[in-house]
């Protein structure tokens, strides 16, 4: 029997990838990130497992009788649609934000507290503060202006040296702590490895062990069997070389039958004798 495929893969390892990307949703993890687990899962390239999953999220959206013949819940895939801010909810985030700063927060420790550590919530309050900054809307802990928020300086689109430079420093630092996540799984990986061939290793000592100690019972049980048939051999041998009470018995009557026989053959002679 074939196996059946769905697009470019097989449809159980096209389930396999959705079953966890699902997964890696429900912990708030990444979309990219989760691309990154799974490809260091089953050995492929990043960007293969990226490009498949919306090549075949776009073909079950399709064809959803065949996204449920594969097992596939298209409900736990779909974009999310981001929730409108009304006026109100701007301006009540605009000052909850500038309060948070004010305290010495950060804008994005800012919006984690305010979305109660739900990185999803956090991320859409993070893009609406964006947006605000691009209409020249900002923050300042005194005072709110323009809706509850202070003019700011429009963004020149020229970079500066130094904004390449920190660019570049933040792509370094991506790049080494991706080396370091990939060191420390390998590092995990050969830890286990070798921790399950220690035990394996531990299992076969401790087997043997139990040999040896069941071959030590059997050698002193055989030790006690040898000096017993020792003992046995010695009176047997003992036993033989002494006469028994029946023996002493028959050589008492033939000294008695042969004093007979002696004082018959006296009183024989004496007879003829006195003939």
């Amino acid at each position: 029997m074939k196996t059946q495929k769905t697009g470019l893969w097989e449809d159980k390892k096209a389930k396999e990838l959705f079953d966890f990307i699902e997964e890696q949703k429900q912990k708030n993890i990444p979309l990219i990130k989760a691309f990154d687990l799974f490809a260091e899962k089953t050995g492929r390239k990043q960007n293969s497992v990226r490009n498949y999953y919306y090549f075949q999220l776009k073909h079950f959206e399709k064809n959803p009788t065949e996204a449920k013949k594969t097992g596939v819940i298209l409900n736990n895939h779909r974009k999310t649609i981001a929730k409108k801010f009304s006026d109100k909810e701007e301006k009540e985030l605009i000052e909850k934000v500038d309060k948070l700063r004010s305290e010495g927060k950060s804008v994005r420790k800012a919006c984690l507290l305010l979305a109660n550590s739900n990185i999803a919530e956090m991320i859409r309050l993070q893009n609406k503060i964006r947006q605000l900054k691009k209409k020249n809307m900002g923050f300042n802990s005194t005072s709110v202006q323009q809706k509850n928020v202070v003019q700011m300086p429009i963004k020149k689109n020229i970079v500066s040296e130094n904004e390449i430079s920190s660019l570049f420093l933040g792509l370094v630092k991506m790049v080494q702590k991706n080396a370091l996540h990939l060191a420390e799984t390998k590092v995990v990986c050969e830890k286990q490895r070798m921790q399950s061939e220690i035990n394996e290793a531990q299992k076969s000592v401790k087997n043997k062990e139990n040999e040896i100690e069941a071959l030590k019972r059997e050698k002193s049980l055989l030790s006690i069997k040898s000096k017993e048939l020792e003992k046995e051999l010695f009176d047997f041998v003992n036993n033989n070389s002494k006469p028994t009470p029946i023996q002493k018995k028959s050589e008492a009557r033939q000294e008695k039958l042969a004093k007979v026989i002696k004082n018959l053959e006296k009183k024989s002679n004496k007879t003829q004798n006195n003939a």
